[in-house]
Parts: C-alpha cells; structure tokens; sequence
C-alpha cells in the first residue's frame, strides 16, 4: 500500500480508518442503512444530543433535522481534524439546529452529570478494550439526564458481506466524496 493513501486513513491520534475521506465513502456506502438506524434510534426534537465521536460529521445533518430548531448538538470527537472539519462544515451548511464542537476522550467526558437528553455513538466503541468501554458507557450514562437515551450503533454485518455492486456504483460513490 502507498504511504499516501495510508496515511490518508489514519487521523493525528493514529487511529486507522477514521479519517475524513475513509468516513465519507463508508457512510455514502451504507447511507441508506445508518440513516434508518439513527431515525430508529428514539432521537426527539428539541432535544440536546452529545455525537460522541462525531468524526467528521456524517451523521449530523440528519440528525439535526430530527432535532429541529429547538434541538442542539454537541459534536465531540478525540481527532483535532475531524472537528475541524465539522467547523468547517458548520460554517458552509445550514442546519436545522446549533451545532457546537469540542475536542476530547469519551471515556472521560467533560460535561456535567445530566447535561444531555441523549448519546448518539456511532462506529466508535468497537476500537475500545474491555476498560475503555465500561468507561465510555459510565460516561454516557452519566451525562446523560435521567430517563435519557443511549444509543450506541456499531459495526454492521453488511461490512462483513460481499454483494454484487455495479463499478458505476462504487465510483459515483467515491466522486461524491
């Protein structure tokens, strides 16, 4: 494999495949999947919702048409990057509700006990030991307001599978990107 296109997969805090790029061509590839998810997920308007470990976004602006104006998201990734480029996409997009951004580990999550109505976590503890999960899970519980929601989405089979995709398909995919 070329140092550039490896290194393109691997953020400033080393973690492989969660880049940008990467990010984007695997939510393109699944879109339809993930947005289900999210809608199933219990996600209210008006609700204030951590994206623990947003990375570059992918999940926001569907998610913030489910909050509605009302809503707020607090977009929080451990990556400098993808939070950059979550500003930056706050910057050139209109969305349904604030957006707010910040850097950090959630398994020590800067926020008060009870802050949020929900915890949306996508594709993020699967990279976790067995310690770091029970912590990141105490932290979404904790910040989370009584009655709250925890949604936690990880790896889905269809990763795993191998289904005929046309050549156009795939292309037209990563030229979205």
């Amino acid at each position: 494999m070329n140092t550039a296109s490896n290194s393109e997969q691997i953020t400033s805090t080393g973690h492989k495949l969660s880049a940008g790029g990467h990010l984007d061509v695997h939510y393109l590839a699944l879109k339809d999947e993930y947005d289900a998810t999210l809608r199933a997920a219990g996600i209210r308007p008006g609700w204030s919702v951590l994206d623990a470990g947003a990375g570059n976004g992918v999940f926001l602006p569907l998610m913030a048409e489910l909050l509605g104006s009302e809503g707020h998201i607090e977009a929080f990734d451990l990556a400098r990057e993808n939070v950059e480029a979550i500003e930056t996409l706050i910057a050139n997009q209109r969305f349904a509700c604030p957006i707010s951004t910040r850097i950090g580990d959630i398994t020590a999550l800067p926020y008060e006990t009870g802050t949020f109505d929900a915890v949306w976590s996508a594709n993020v503890v699967q990279y976790l030991n067995d310690e770091e999960l029970t912590q990141a899970i105490g932290e979404f519980r904790r910040v989370v307001k009584p009655g709250g929601l925890v949604a936690v989405k990880e790896v889905d089979i269809s990763v795993w599978q191998y289904q005929p995709q046309s050549l156009t398909d795939v292309a037209s995919a990563r030229r979205a990107v």
